[in-house]
């Protein structure tokens, strides 16, 4: 069994309505035909446009992502004809899933409802001149512990790309998906970033996210954006 991980970017004029509304009632549904063992989509929040980052080079900006879990990943063509229908910049990835936080007993609603609260889905690049030793001991026991003390995250899944699949993909180490339980918590920044008591330290801890993410991840390149989670086939193994 096999995990793929599909952003879709949209041009900045493109219509999101549009594309959530056939991601949900069109792809989601044929992806279940196509017999995948497990199925998440996330898709763009405008709410939440606060915490958007970067852009493709032409300008196309991250509005969704398609995860799913197939025998084979060579038999993957129809699932790409399947999320083509969502008319966005496509670019997938296999890779290797780790759920450092999963939603464990506060799952409580049914596969195809809308997760409550808020989440966001980032894309980066190891960053230059380190080694892979180097980065994953800094993303997987420094950085993931680091976001537990700062952010109110109830979910926190890392994907470690092994090798993009589809033609001209940029280049990505790690596709990761947070959540937390209410949208407040996000929106409220002082809240996401652990200083609601003390909001003078807002740029602080702000700061000690982007200055550790430095130390192991491009940021330069990186983007995000926050979204909605819609879990359609829970995997297990």
């Amino acid at each position: 069994m096999e995990k793929l991980v599909y952003g879709l970017w949209r041009q900045p004029d493109q219509d999101l309505t549009a594309m959530r509304s056939v991601l949900l009632n069109v792809v989601a549904p044929r992806l279940l035909e196509l017999g995948v063992a497990g199925l998440r989509i996330c898709v763009e929040e405008p709410i939440g446009r606060a915490y958007r980052v970067g852009a493709q080079p032409d300008g196309a900006v991250l509005a969704a992502s398609v995860s799913l879990w197939i025998d084979n990943y060579d038999d993957r063509a129809p699932h790409e004809e399947a999320i083509d229908a969502a008319n966005a910049q496509s670019y997938g990835w296999i890779v290797a899933e780790s759920v450092a936080r999963g939603y464990g007993q506060h799952r409580s609603w049914p596969d195809g409802e809308r997760s409550p609260g808020l989440s966001i889905t980032t894309f980066f690049d190891k960053k230059d001149g380190i080694d892979d030793d180097t980065f994953y001991r800094i993303w997987h026991g420094e950085h993931t512990p680091l976001s537990f003390v700062i952010h109110p995250f109830w979910l926190y899944v890392r994907n470690q790309t092994l090798r993009a699949v589809t033609p001209g993909a940029p280049r990505v180490r790690g596709i990761v998906y947070e959540a937390v339980p209410r949208d407040e918590d996000m929106l409220d920044f002082t809240r996401f970033f652990g200083c609601a008591p003390e909001p003078e330290k807002l740029m602080e801890q702000i700061a000690i996210v982007n200055n550790h993410m430095d130390t192991f991840g491009n940021r330069r390149d990186l983007q995000c954006v926050a979204m909605r989670e819609w879990i359609f086939k829970t995997f297990s193994t």
